[in-house]
């Protein structure tokens, strides 16, 4: 088991089973969350502070080993920052990016509040909603606060040719449904 020396500015998280050791500057550098270091600065408990060691790491609930390495793969390529901080809205070409890894750095970058990196996402996922299921995609509006997802994915829902199915409905919940029957 490895102890983190004074000199070593890395923390270790534990995802699901898997151990991660992270450089702080990966994490401050581009999310307000680190960026203050309040994380990192919190008193110690009783038995040590949390992410110092193998034995003892900060535990993420809530997300998964994909997330995070996803995550870890854009800080890591230094093109990528250099380019999100430049010229966003040109990181990469629009089909390098699929829905999926959009969706996941939503979700991480609006957990961690990696702005930037969100931004970006929402960007891309708006480019390709129209090829997202139109439930998928209300369902990520409003998990992730991105109201402009919305009003396509409503117009979709409203101009196909089938009703919605109880799937879609147990998926959506009552209200949502609900205000979906008014449109």
């Amino acid at each position: 088991m490895q102890e983190r020396s004074d000199e070593d500015d890395s923390i270790i998280f534990k995802v699901e089973s898997t151990l991660f050791q992270i450089h702080t500057y990966l994490l401050e550098r581009d999310s307000e969350i680190f960026a203050e270091r309040e994380m990192f600065s919190m008193p110690p408990e009783k038995t040590g502070a949390e992410g110092i060691s193998e034995a003892k790491p900060i535990i993420l609930s809530q997300i998964t080993k994909h997330d995070i390495e996803s995550l870890l793969d854009f800080l890591h390529d230094e093109s990528a920052v250099s380019h999100i901080r430049i010229y966003p809205k040109m990181y990469r070409k629009d089909e390098d990016l699929s829905s999926s890894e959009c969706i996941t750095f939503l979700s991480v970058s609006s957990r961690f509040v990696f702005t930037k990196l969100r931004n970006l996402s929402i960007h891309y996922i708006e480019k390709v909603a129209h090829e997202l299921d139109p439930v998928d995609c209300i369902l990520i509006a409003k998990k992730h606060d991105v109201l402009q997802l919305l009003r396509p994915a409503y117009e979709a829902l409203r101009v196909r040719k089938d009703p919605i199915r109880d799937a879609e409905t147990a998926r959506l919940g009552l209200e949502e449904t609900s205000h979906l029957s008014r449109l």
